[in-house]
């Protein structure tokens, strides 16, 4: 329009033809100056153009195992705030209430894009007992006993404790109790930090899962939730009946995730820490038994049925910035001191592509919670649960992505994450101080865990107090050797 205007005003003015031949090459330089701007800033969203002390970009990439069917593309795109400092804060309209960070991928290393990433094997087994796993968009290598993970019958345990430390002296008052050879061989300890400090533990127990990372627990770089995660991917490739129970996966997130009644190998994936005592006739009472109340759950423990918000105080003990997770809810999850997962969940997070994909997190409890919900997402598209119009399913909805309720966090009885809990106990808990020296010159510590209807008992501090616990059950504490030159436990 602006040309064909232009054309009848110079009808009207008596220019010559170069004059009249150069305004219309301004002209058209102008036009397509403007059109470039126009497609390639303003319909991109460039922050710059509004002025707005925010930036978003969209993850088409994002598909996370889910099958749109009934749209023209099989991606979900979601925007997400990229705050440009820690505290960066997003608008206060900029996410929906309880939007969570669940189905956010992971970046990529520079040198790959997200389709090369995710084209990549999830897995990789390079020998007997060594392969690398991919958490995050990090590429992990590990060292696991494969025999004895493969042997583990209904029910596995993984342990967070240190290589070094307070971590070997723990170990051993576990092996030495609920953990002792006399009544499972299905307990391993998860472990990080230079292997030259653990090798010769790991060979002369056979019972420690380690990875090959460094040994942090505080701030935005722990290593717990690698550590978790490891555990769980690598007891799923390692265990009896992978995949569709004859093995069939190819590593990259295409494994066929169809199990079948007659899969061998451990059913139930339980994670705690080495301060804690497991019950273990107690769990596979609720879990293996045919009778068992909780046979058929997929994530279960100490699970508020609430979602927390990321705190964002600087001085509180678990802090989360804004570049971390920027997202006002986290999803819901299980306290890390005890909880489980079934094979199935396990299955589908580690064979669907989820473990490789979900975005970081430090909080290795909240990080399941993230999984869990994933793969609820991935359930509930793949049978068409969504209904497209306004997002929802017959689960719930979380920032407009649909997901499914299968892999819910399930709350239940017999998880104490606290001895007494009282006020005391639990400042003393968010101060991090041990409760050795929270209740120093208080005859009434440690309290009587009551162990024979519990499931899992926190914060237990010390040998005399997990053999005072073990014996409450009428068990016999059976003192397990030490590699030479190793200290003896004490």
């Amino acid at each position: 329009m602006t040309m064909v205007l232009l054309l009848r005003t110079l009808r009207n003015i008596k220019l010559n033809n170069k004059t009249i031949s150069r305004i219309i090459t301004i002209q058209c330089f102008i036009s397509i100056v403007y059109i470039i701007f126009v497609q390639t800033s303003i319909l991109d969203g460039d922050p710059s153009l509004f002025e707005r002390p925010y930036q978003t970009y969209t993850d088409d990439s994002n598909t996370i195992g889910l099958n749109l069917s009934n749209t023209n593309t099989n991606t979900q795109s979601i925007t997400t705030w990229k705050a440009k400092t820690p505290w960066d804060a997003p608008p206060p309209d900029f996410y929906t209430e309880n939007a969570t960070g669940s189905f956010q991928n992971c970046i990529p290393s520079s040198s790959q894009s997200q389709s090369q990433q995710q084209s990549q094997p999830s897995y990789t087994i390079t020998d007997k007992d060594s392969g690398t796993i991919t958490i995050s968009c990090h590429t992990i290598t590990y060292k696991a006993p494969s025999e004895k993970i493969y042997a583990a019958k209904s029910i596995i345990v993984g342990i967070l404790s240190a290589a070094s430390g307070p971590g070997p002296r723990r170990r051993n008052y576990i092996r030495s109790t609920w953990a002792s050879e006399q009544y499972t061989k299905s307990v391993f300890f998860l472990v990080a930090g230079p292997w030259e400090n653990i090798k010769e533990e790991f060979e002369f127990y056979r019972d420690l899962i380690w990875i090959d990372e460094e040994e942090v627990y505080k701030g935005e770089q722990s290593v717990l939730t690698f550590k978790t995660i490891s555990y769980f991917a690598i007891a799923h490739l390692l265990g009896n009946g992978k995949g569709n129970g004859n093995g069939n996966t190819n590593g990259n997130g295409n494994g066929n995730g169809n199990g079948n009644s007659k899969e061998q190998g451990w059913k139930h994936a339980i994670k705690t820490d080495d301060d804690s005592y497991l019950n273990l006739k107690r769990l596979e009472e609720k879990l293996i038994s045919p009778s068992g109340e909780f046979r058929n759950l997929h994530y279960y423990g100490q699970c508020p049925q609430f979602q927390v918000s990321p705190s964002r105080d600087k001085e509180n003990k678990w802090p989360v910035t804004f570049q971390t997770y920027p997202e006002p809810k986290f999803p819901l999850y299980c306290q890390g001191a005890g909880f489980g997962l079934s094979r199935e969940l396990v299955r589908e997070a580690v064979e669907g592509g989820h473990v490789r994909d979900f975005r970081y997190i430090p909080f290795e409890d909240v990080s399941i919670g993230i999984l869990a919900e994933r793969c609820s997402g991935s359930v509930a598209h793949a049978h068409a649960r969504i209904d497209m119009n306004n997002g929802m399913n017959d689960g719930k909805s979380v920032d407009g992505v649909g997901v499914g309720d299968k892999f819910h966090a399930t709350l239940i009885p017999g998880i104490r994450v606290f001895r007494a809990d009282t006020k005391k106990e639990r400042e003393c808990v968010n101060h991090a101080v041990p409760m050795t020296e929270c209740y120093k010159g208080d005859d009434t510590w440690p309290p009587d865990a009551r162990m024979s209807h519990q499931l899992i008992q926190h914060r237990v501090d010390d040998k005399d107090d997990m053999v005072s616990i073990h014996k409450s059950l009428g068990l016999d504490v059976h003192w397990v050797k030490t590699p030479i030159g190793a200290k003896k436990v004490t």
